[in-house]
């Protein structure tokens, strides 16, 4: 059963069924990168705390410093870290943990057990923490050259897009929360640069500045699950029986990679990965050009998340987690 914090997600899908670091350990000055960016003012852009692919899937997945951090479906979704190589098992919360991000010492998360609120904690499953009261969804924690910044779907205001940020020490205080911009509700973030992408139930696609100006209508049409990936969005395109697509950032050069139902999309280097709803949600990846489409497992499977070489998907039919290679090799049980 989907939780409260996978509600926008569930919702559009069935539409779319239906239509087809001191001084603190967390201040991150860098002398270089300090600077807004003198074309925008918008403080430079230097990271984020996991790929746009695995956030519009539900973030279930995250890596870094040789961890992989993930909601544990077997456990009611809490929080675990393994290393790469599956050793070293822990677990670090009892919260249903989903849009993990981690940077340095933090994973972040937003939480179904408490509606969705923003939380973090240490990488050791210490100080776990409230940020705020926000029914967060598709949570993309962005670091600049002035601090952190996490953008979300806030489901208690009508998915307006709303920004959370550190203060001037780098720690991100519960009062650091603010709608982005009146007009602009989302689903599906993605925050690239000093871009927000995110489709908005006008049914159209949508770019905005980070700092809430600039909003710019890029295409009219449904898009769901959609990457935005080297100046290329793909997407499941409702309007053609959620076929596969893909356009420029511009909103130009709309190409139709397959005659698959395509979800859970998730881009990575030269490959696309989805559930194959036309072969019961079976896992594919097919070339960013549409070529070489293949066949990598017979699971019904969702929330694909793609960490080095490995893609981590729920298998809808027992509700477990799995792994298996980029290559279709290595099937395991993740627990």
């Amino acid at each position: 059963m989907r939780k409260t914090i996978l509600l926008v997600i569930t919702v559009v899908i069935l539409f779319s069924l239906a239509s087809c670091k001191k001084e603190s350990d967390d201040a991150i000055f860098l002398p270089s990168a300090n600077m807004p960016n003198l074309a925008t003012g918008i403080p430079i852009y230097i990271g984020s705390g996991n790929t746009v692919g695995n956030i519009v899937n539900s973030g279930i997945v995250a890596e870094s410093d040789g961890w992989i951090y993930y909601h544990n479906p077997s456990v009611a979704g809490h929080l675990y870290k393994m290393r790469v190589d599956g050793s070293d098992r822990t677990k670090l919360n009892e919260d249903e943990s989903y849009y993990i991000n981690v940077y340095r010492d933090w994973v972040y998360y937003c939480n179904g057990s408490d509606n969705g609120s923003l939380y973090k904690i240490r990488l050791d499953g210490s100080e776990r923490t409230k940020l705020n009261d926000g029914e967060c969804a598709f949570l993309n924690v962005v670091v600049t050259g002035r601090g952190i910044d996490a953008y979300y779907a806030n489901g208690k205001d009508d998915n307006l897009i709303y920004i959370q940020s550190s203060d001037s020490n780098g720690i991100m205080p519960t009062d650091y929360n603010t709608e982005l911009a009146a007009d602009a509700d989302g689903r599906f973030i993605n925050v690239v640069g000093d871009w927000i992408y995110y489709y908005h139930d006008e049914s159209a696609l949508y770019k905005i500045r980070t700092d809430g100006t600039e909003r710019t209508r890029l295409r009219d049409g449904e898009f769901l699950f959609m990457n935005v990936v080297d100046d290329w969005v793909y997407y499941s395109n409702v309007r053609d029986n959620c076929n596969l697509y893909k356009m420029n950032i511009d909103g130009t050069g709309m190409t139709k990679l397959n005659d698959d139902a395509s979800f859970w999309i998730n881009a990575s280097g030269d490959w696309i990965f989805y559930s194959n709803d036309s072969d019961r949600g079976s896992l594919y990846k097919i070339r960013t050009d549409g070529s070489e489409k293949t066949k990598l497992n017979d699971y019904n499977t969702t929330g694909i998340s793609i960490v080095s070489e490995w893609i981590f998907f729920i298998n809808a039919d027992d509700n477990c987690l799995y792994r298996i290679r980029t290559d279709g090799t290595g099937h395991q049980l993740v627990e």
